[in-house]
């Protein structure tokens, strides 16, 4: 406000010294039409200009944004080894918040990692026609809840873990954390679960091995197939 008056003051003053002049060398008559052209509109109008130049200061405060700009930096996120649970937990919360939220609120989405889990103890049945425990797990929960599940978990892996190149072990947790839909696929199925067990029975080393297996179980070789490409796309996309 203060600013503003002033420079009213001073715009009324320079309007009344420039009329000023005429005055001394005119009659009284034509002093009073000075008087009248001193009038307070003039100086009025004067004033509100002036006021207007004064919005420059308003203007560079509202300019400043570098508080908002540090209020929009996001910190950065912790990677995890892929068996420190602690901490890949705090970095779900962070980084994975909404697709693991989207499973948490969805209960058969939920559920479904403990179903999936408990498989690792049950047989594939004898009858291969037959619905396995991987399967039966996932028709269950059924296609949304089965994506939500996929797209919270694929997260974990592609922004939480960390591995060191070369860590076999850790690149293959990253892998797997990505590639479980085409793993799950692979499961469900008996004759591609079946593929998977000969090679992991059989602890496969070669390409003679792996052959062997697939021989034996020919028809889980699609499966089988689709799993492996993505794990390869994906064993270093944790690597520090």
């Amino acid at each position: 406000m203060k600013n503003a008056f002033v420079a009213g003051l001073i715009a009324a003053l320079l309007a009344m010294g420039c009329e000023s002049t005429p005055a001394a060398t005119t009659p009284v008559k034509t002093q009073d039409t000075v008087a009248g052209s001193d009038t307070a509109a003039t100086d009025t109008a004067a004033a509100d200009t002036a006021a207007t130049d004064t919005t420059a200061a308003d203007t560079a405060k509202t300019d400043t944004t570098a508080a908002d700009v540090k209020k929009d930096t996001a910190p950065a996120v912790q990677k995890c080894a892929p068996n420190d649970n602690a901490c890949l937990q705090s970095c779900v919360m962070d980084a994975c918040a909404a697709p693991a939220g989207e499973c948490t609120k969805d209960s058969k989405c939920f559920a479904l990692g403990g179903c999936l889990q408990g498989c690792e103890k049950v047989d594939l049945p004898k009858d291969p026609t037959e619905v396995n425990c991987y399967q039966k797990c996932i028709n269950t929960a059924g296609a949304a809840a089965t994506t939500k599940f996929y797209a919270g978990q694929a997260c974990t892996g592609e922004k939480c873990i960390t591995c060191k190149a070369g860590d076999q072990n850790c690149q293959a947790a990253c892998a797997s954390q990505v590639c479980l839909e085409p793993m799950f696929a692979c499961q469900g199925d008996n004759a591609c679960a079946s593929l998977l067990n000969c090679i992991t029975v059989n602890k496969c080393a070669d390409q003679t091995c792996l052959q062997g297996c697939i021989t034996k179980f020919p028809d889980g070789q699609a499966g089988f197939m689709g799993f492996l490409q993505c794990y390869q796309a994906n064993a270093s996309s944790c690597d520090e």
